[in-house]
């Protein structure tokens, strides 16, 4: 970190990089977890390849689409928390709470969860316009100056 700062990179650089990077690593972590899954109940049950959920339309949504979906939104906060706050355990109860905020608009009713095919598309992509806006808001709220001063601290 201490190196991007001395570059000439832009600020947006800098963070759009860290989210680019959190993103994939969490998304390749998701993936590989269901591969892990799918292989284990393979030995453990000894049935077959437990595909089902993927043949259907809104297992591949769930899957895939949500998955991406969470896995910048957790970016997006995680970097930006981790960058502004200077305590590590700190950082990790904003973020989780961050995580937990998702929640809310389910418990308050203005979210009636459904598993159909029409629900599951539109909260993916209500979800990823969500997460893309908060990630354009992470690039115009920081600044190195900011970071500068805590780093010197």
């Amino acid at each position: 970190m201490d190196y991007l700062l001395t570059t000439r990179l832009p600020d947006h650089a800098i963070f759009g990089a860290k989210v680019l990077v959190a993103f994939a690593v969490g998304y390749f972590a998701a993936m590989l977890a269901l591969v892990i899954q799918l292989v284990s109940a393979v030995f453990l049950g000894g049935s077959g390849w437990h595909w089902l959920f993927l043949a259907s339309p809104i297992g591949r949504v769930v899957a895939f689409g949500i998955t991406a979906d969470l896995s910048l939104y957790v970016a997006v906060i995680g970097t930006f928390v981790a960058l502004r706050i200077g305590e590590q355990r700190a950082a990790y109860m904003v973020t989780i709470l961050a995580v937990g905020i998702l929640s809310v608009p389910f418990l308050i009713g203005w979210f009636h969860f459904s598993l159909t095919m029409q629900w599951m598309t539109r909260a993916a992509i209500m979800f990823g316009v969500f997460a893309i806006a908060l990630g354009f808001l992470g690039l115009k709220l920081f600044r190195r100056d900011m970071l500068v001063l805590y780093l010197q601290e």
